[in-house]
């Protein structure tokens, strides 16, 4: 299997940003600090990149698809008559999808899956409503013999007619890439915002907010921290800092999440002792990548019992052990062939 591709630049998300320190507007929060590279006139509304800019530039992402998983499940399910009522035909594959990549992939989502051939010759009728549509985040840190990947679910139809192998699959997904460097937002002190909403002013004023969990059957006091669903990808990480610098280990509660926001927990003892710092990129870029994987083997019924290489017989008593004659002679003697000798047979 086979698979390199280069992307093509669709779109772009969050392309307004300033280059100082993050500014998070909100009562009893910092002020906006002076952007000292920013254009003249900063005050004015920003005007729209072209999009043919945009397109300007190819990213350069390879993608390597290795199968590591198939499913093939054909059901009959029947009605009280006896009578078959409904057919499940359905073929399931798990990818790997290795990836090389200068600038780091978030997200993807927007699996489709263009074509399927079969050794047999039959193209199966993908049902685009069945492919995975949804966001899924790529964690950077997701490696496999030294590689990151990410993974990939197809469901497809079964085949109909008999065949050994998927002779050629294609499609193509979009990814969301970082662009820009990395940032942070420094929530110091923590006690600060608190309770509070906030915008942060150079990420498009995305919405956030922090707030205080009471202790409640058995739980620790904990902060909430919710933010927009549609930056998820680009937080890398979140660390907690006592007031003198000093890293500890905050313990997560996991969150909750809706249409449009997520939140995380943590229980990190009293708020005005403490500094939360986001690792985030402020900007993305979307790029559509093709894909096609050749000669992947099927799920098919093997030859039930042992698979032997050689059928031989028994021999008479007695039977000397020696063996054929050499120039001509013929063997005597009770370990000579005999009639009622039977041949080793050969399976070819």
């Amino acid at each position: 299997m086979r698979t390199i591709f280069f992307g093509v630049l669709t779109s772009f998300a969050l392309a307004w940003f300033s280059v100082g320190q993050p500014a998070l507007a909100a009562g009893g929060g910092p002020e906006a600090e002076a952007d000292p590279f920013a254009e003249p006139n900063e005050n004015a509304p920003a005007e729209a990149e072209p999009f043919a800019d945009a397109l300007a530039e190819d990213p350069g992402i390879e993608l390597n698809l290795v199968p590591s998983n198939f499913n093939l499940n054909r059901s009959i399910s029947f009605d009280d008559q006896g009578e078959p009522r409904h057919r499940n035909n359905q073929l399931s594959i798990n990818f790997r999808c290795f990836y090389e990549t200068d600038t780091k992939p978030l997200s993807y989502r927007d699996i489709e899956i263009t074509s399927v051939i079969t050794s047999a010759g039959e193209e199966l009728e993908v049902d685009p409503n069945r492919q995975n549509r949804h966001q899924q985040q790529i964690h950077a840190n997701r490696q496999r013999n030294g590689k990151p990947y990410f993974d990939i679910y197809v469901n497809l139809p079964a085949p109909s007619r008999h065949a050994d192998e998927i002779t050629e699959l294609r499609g193509k997904l979009k990814m969301e890439l970082s662009q820009g460097p990395e940032r942070v937002l420094r929530f110091s002190p923590l006690s600060d915002y608190v309770d509070k909403k906030f915008r942060v002013t150079d990420m498009d004023d995305s919405p956030m907010s922090i707030s205080l969990i009471e202790a409640h059957n058995n739980q620790p006091a904990m902060i909430e921290w919710r933010y927009a669903r549609s930056i998820e990808p680009l937080i890398q990480e979140i660390k907690f800092y006592r007031r003198n610098g000093v890293e500890f280990e905050a313990n997560r509660h996991g969150g909750n999440s809706d249409n449009t926001s997520r939140s995380q927990r943590f229980s990190v003892g009293p708020a005005d002792d403490v500094i939360m710092v986001v690792r985030l990129f402020r900007q993305t870029r979307t790029v559509e990548v093709p894909f096609v994987v050749r000669d992947m083997p099927l799920p098919v019924a093997e030859p039930r019992g042992p698979r032997f290489d050689l059928a031989i017989a028994t021999e008479p008593l007695g039977g000397a052990v020696g063996l054929e004659p050499v120039d001509g002679e013929v063997p005597v003697g009770p370990g000579a062939p005999g009639e009622n000798d039977l041949p080793i047979i050969i399976l070819e």
